[in-house]
């Protein structure tokens, strides 16, 4: 989607798109779904199942509102559950899909915070169409709809998310695999054509 490789870091999928992680997404429909089983009449059958579901999950046994509540509490940097079924409502629930979301983004940007490879993705703040700028940790980057030649985007997304590394930048603090010898002439300067960029060329 980004025009990544497959040796590129994950995170940043979601934090430069607005996706949310398939796993929490997944559990947030879950939640969605146990709303509405909560507001439909006592006497429907998917209600009756709930109440089951409910029956089970209180006797230790397996069921689907105790394999929620596993899902909950092992979504990456989660400290939530799922509370008992008759403490459960519409307003509860929403609260624990906002408190999922939150975690979710917390645990994102925790980790582009300690990784060398993202450090341009560290401490910046999302600009505003009236000039303003403010941190979001998940959004549809400016970058990928106002930069409007692919390559161009492609190439500039590769820089930020750490899976692009001129030749200056080989004196980073991240690991760098070596340039195979048949890929290093197009890493020549384009101002000289050394095969290493010097201090006063410009930028390739």
């Amino acid at each position: 989607m980004l025009g990544l490789s497959r040796n590129s870091i994950i995170a940043p999928l979601f934090t430069e798109t607005g996706i949310m992680p398939i796993r929490p997404r997944r559990v947030i429909l879950a939640l969605r779904y146990l709303s509405y089983l909560l507001e439909l009449q006592h006497d429907h059958y998917a209600y009756l199942s709930l109440q089951e579901s409910s029956r089970l999950r209180e006797n230790g046994e397996h069921s689907w509102l105790s394999d929620l509540d596993w899902a909950i509490q092992h979504l990456q940097g989660s400290s939530l559950s799922l509370p008992p079924l008759p403490e459960l409502t519409t307003d509860s629930i929403s609260v624990l899909i906002t408190g999922i979301s939150h975690c979710t983004m917390l645990s994102l940007q925790q980790f582009i915070d300690s990784s060398a490879r993202l450090t341009f993705l560290q401490g910046r703040r999302e600009p505003h169409k009236d000039g303003t700028a403010s941190y979001s940790a998940s959004n549809l980057r400016h970058y990928l709809t106002q930069v409007r030649r692919p390559e161009h985007r492609i190439t500039l997304t590769k820089l930020l998310c750490g899976d692009l590394t001129p030749v200056t930048f080989r004196a980073s603090p991240a690991s760098v695999k070596p340039l195979p010898e048949q890929h290093q002439h197009h890493k020549c300067c384009r101002a000289c054509q050394d095969p290493l960029q010097v201090g006063g060329d410009p930028p390739t």
